[in-house]
């Protein structure tokens, strides 16, 4: 997509500021050459996270654009734009002969969505303020077949979304703040997470930070193999980004594995200055009742407690999953996924690929 794309000026109440005080704006995609405005926007944003950095982006899709809010003072607010065209025969035949554009989210990509400015604002400003910019840049979106985002959990805003025909559903993820006082941490655990980790202990497992990246993702395939599905990325494309992690130096791979090497459970865990995020992770099937996941995830607490201030387990949908997340005593946090599509077929195909996706999501 052209840099210029979209541009648009726009006036508007920003910051809380009383009516009369009225500064214009303009939309528009962000050149490349000012991608670090919009990492330090990332840094200054109560939504920005892990997944919003360029070099995360860079990392898991081809074609990506920034779109922006900015006035003379900065960047008000912003969204990025992972772009996929899908030009298949029966793609084009459901779309009126046209390819389908795709505002998505990337593999293992868990939050994207819009992105304000902090504000000190009182409520009603504020919440004025946040409208004007998120209908500003919804509003200038270039041309789409499917837009499906997941939002931050402090994105709350959602009404602007609603009334430009954007649909909402509620997921939900767990969060552990406060990682460094780790005697909190372990009492937060449920009892029978803690007797997991104990059991796994007394069989001679221990984690290992410094797992290969192929056993890691031999182990992953065995957690989907066991569910009748494939991995949701191709060996090449997985390769690529632990290349890419490993070379930021943000990432770490963790592994259970007993007194005779066997890797029980594996996850991987990449983190910015804001927290740590469970990004995958898999197990054995045949050595699930040892309590390697849960002695695993124990230990990737503390290793996230000397890089990060707070975990963030990546959410599921799935009952079980949610479960076992929930035992380890984080904190319940909602957030939106937000969905438009242009056609009623290509919505139906949309939506039994999200249910597919969602599947996807355990560990």
């Amino acid at each position: 997509m052209r840099e210029d794309a979209g541009q648009e000026e726009v006036t508007a109440q920003i910051d809380g500021r009383d009516e009369e005080d009225r500064r214009p704006f303009r939309v528009e995609m962000l050149a490349r050459t000012a991608f670090d405005l919009w990492d330090r926007f990332v840094d200054e944003s109560p939504q920005g996270c892990l997944y919003d950095r360029t070099w995360w982006l860079d990392a898991v899709c081809d074609r990506y654009d920034l779109l922006v809010c900015r006035n003379e003072g900065g960047i008000l607010g912003g969204i990025a734009l992972p772009c996929e065209d899908r030009a298949s025969a029966f793609r084009r035949l459901s779309n009126g002969g046209r390819p389908e554009r795709v505002f998505g989210m990337p593999p293992l990509t868990k939050h994207l969505g819009v992105l304000l400015r902090p504000s000190g604002a009182k409520s009603a400003h504020r919440l004025g303020g946040e409208k004007d910019v998120i209908q500003a840049l919804m509003g200038t979106l270039p041309p789409f077949t499917i837009f499906s985002q997941q939002f931050h959990p402090a994105f709350t805003n959602g009404l602007p979304l609603h009334w430009a025909g954007f649909q909402d559903a509620t997921c939900y993820t767990y969060v552990i703040d406060g990682l460094g006082d780790r005697e909190r941490v372990w009492a937060g655990l449920r009892e029978n997470i803690r007797r997991e980790v104990r059991k796994a202990e007394r069989q001679g497992i221990a984690v290992r930070e410094d797992l290969p990246f192929d056993r890691f993702l031999g182990v992953q395939r065995l957690t989907f193999e066991r569910q009748g599905m494939s991995l949701p990325f191709t060996e090449s494309w997985a390769e690529r980004f632990e290349r890419a992690m490993a070379g930021r130096g943000r990432r770490m791979i963790l592994g259970a594995v007993d007194g005779a090497d066997r890797l029980h459970a594996a996850a991987y865990l990449v983190w910015d200055a804001k927290g740590c995020h469970y990004v995958m992770g898999g197990g054995d099937p045949d050595l699930r009742t040892s309590g390697a996941h849960s002695l695993l995830l124990w230990h990737a607490l503390q290793a996230a407690a000397g890089v990060a201030p707070s975990f963030d387990f990546g959410g599921s949908m799935i009952e079980g999953v949610e479960r076992f997340f929930r035992a380890f005593g984080g904190e319940q946090r909602r957030f939106f996924r937000i969905t438009k599509v242009a056609s009623p077929w290509v919505k139906v195909r949309h939506d039994l690929k999200q249910l597919m996706s969602d599947l996807r999501r355990t560990f």
